[in-house]
């Protein structure tokens, strides 16, 4: 399934804000005069990471870069955690009042941005806190100057440090997101400083309130949300809405081979994509880990083999398209589907299924090593 678009709006925005900074009123010689920011601060993303990535916040070129290739990925993979989270649990949001939304390290505000999208149905009440105040004052433009993309929102931001959950004005927080700020915040301490933090952002919440925690998809940030993830299934004292379908031991963890997160397609805007002409990125495709927490006691186990998230891609092989699944019963298993005599149609329905998605295995046969199916069908269960 295709990702939702990024809002052309945006988009727009960014170029505009592009042209003013650099005083050169063509959008593509900025674009080219950008690249080296957008260059420093990929590596500083991913090779150099120093401690707050060097204040890229409250430096106005290094915020252009961000805002035009890296903000878009973020307000995207956002939204489509926030879609499936209330897609799962619409009760989440209340629909007699506003919905108390606050976003924790916000930085520019792409999280902030997408949670301010649910207000296009409903009222929503937005908090962004970051240490960055040149960030929160761009963020504030943005909204300010985008109305038509979130009609009934309104937007607070706040400068300070996201160790500290601040309580909303009244009542407690519906909904809590902390985007790619995490790993960083906690990189030198221990998991039980992080479950502390976590602990202390249920206890703001409503009791149908929920916590999103996104971060990278490396191998060290995703392992240290799936070792968060086992910890709150053995309290047994919240709900694990998503991305997990149990809450049992996780298996990818317990085998120690590989890792649980999410790889989605989606069409980057054009200037990212002008920009990538020289960078050479993946940006076909964003990955990401995430956790998303509701207080409470956790529901009864009851799962089955057939009722799955995807946790590999689907692979065409001779005669079989073959991939890998969590399934709701707690267990890691492999499923094949036969393809003798299906049609490339079919074979590419099939195909299109990506890894995070939840679906439901029709016709299971268990074959002879116990950890693999074979599927006579497969549909989509993400209403589920």
């Amino acid at each position: 399934m295709i990702s939702p678009p990024y809002p052309d709006e945006l988009e727009q925005w960014w170029l505009r804000e592009c042209v003013r900074v650099l005083k050169n009123p063509n959008p593509l010689e900025c674009l080219d005069q950008l690249l080296p920011d957008v260059q420093r601060l990929s590596d500083l993303f991913t090779v150099e990471r120093a401690p707050g990535f060097g204040g890229y916040a409250d430096h106005p070129l290094a915020q252009l870069a961000y805002g035009l290739f890296f903000f878009p990925q973020s307000f995207v993979r956002t939204g489509r955690v926030l879609h499936e989270c209330l897609q799962r649990l619409p009760s989440a949001m209340p629909r007699d009042r506003a919905c108390r939304v606050l976003d924790l390290g916000a930085g520019l505000g792409a999280a902030t941005l997408a949670a301010a999208q649910i207000g296009v149905e409903r009222e929503v009440a937005i908090t962004a806190l970051d240490q960055s105040d040149s960030g929160l004052h761009l963020l504030r433009r943005i909204f300010d100057e985008q109305p038509s993309l979130w009609p009934k929102a309104v937007l607070q931001t706040i400068s300070g440090d996201l160790k500290t959950i601040p309580a909303p004005d009244q009542g407690r927080w519906d909904l809590v997101i902390a985007s790619f700020a995490l790993n960083e915040t906690f990189s030198e301490h221990d998991d039980i400083h992080l479950r502390q933090w976590v602990q202390s952002a249920l206890d703001r919440l409503e009791p149908t309130g929920l916590l999103v925690i996104l971060e990278p998809a490396t191998q060290i940030s995703s392992t240290r949300i799936e070792r968060l993830r086992n910890w709150m299934a053995q309290e047994g004292a919240h709900r694990i809405v998503a991305p997990c379908l149990h809450h049992k031991t996780c298996p990818l963890l317990q085998a120690g081979y590989a890792w649980c997160h999410e790889v989605r397609i989606w069409d980057a805007p054009s200037a990212m994509t002008y920009l990538n002409r020289k960078l050479f990125r993946s940006i076909e495709v964003f990955k990401f880990s995430f956790l998303a927490l509701q207080p409470g006691q956790l529901p009864a186990d009851a799962g089955l083999p057939d009722y799955a998230r995807l946790i590999a891609p689907m692979c065409e092989m001779k005669g079989k398209i073959v991939t890998s699944g969590c399934a709701s019963n707690g267990r890691a298993y492999h499923y094949e589907i036969l393809t003798r005599g299906m049609d490339r149609t079919e074979k590419e329905r099939i195909l299109a299924f990506e890894r995070g998605d939840r679906v439901r295995w029709m016709d299971l046969i268990s074959l002879d090593d116990g950890r693999t199916f074979r599927a006579g069908d497969i549909d989509n269960a993400s209403d589920r």
